[in-house]
């Protein structure tokens, strides 16, 4: 997993997402977390999964319902989580660059 400290709340979503997967071997829904963590909206889950997302616990298949994928593996995750936030952004070739660079990266 990503050095990135890891907040109660989202450890516990991490634990719920760990759970459902072993015990019925695909991860939960938003609603089956919202029960699990006792939170009240999906937007408060969405937040929690992007946040795992971005510190490569996990990873998401696009367009996928019960996409999660665990990333146990740091070197995976890291650029999963890399690649993952790259994706979702447009960014002119300065600020790629910029951001490589940042990130240890040749430019």
């Amino acid at each position: 997993m990503s050095s990135l400290a890891l907040t109660d709340q989202q450890r516990a979503a991490l634990a719920c997402i760990r759970h459902s997967i072993a015990e019925r071997g695909f991860p939960p829904t938003y609603d089956e977390m919202m029960a699990d963590l006792g939170l009240l909206s999906k937007s408060s889950i969405a937040r929690l999964i992007d946040a795992l997302e971005v510190r490569g616990c996990i990873a998401r298949r696009k367009g996928s319902a019960r996409s999660i994928i665990l990333l146990e593996d740091p070197i995976i995750s890291t650029a999963d989580a890399i690649a993952t936030v790259l994706a979702r952004c447009t960014l002119s070739d300065e600020t790629a660059r910029e951001l490589r660079g940042k990130l240890g990266y040749a430019a």
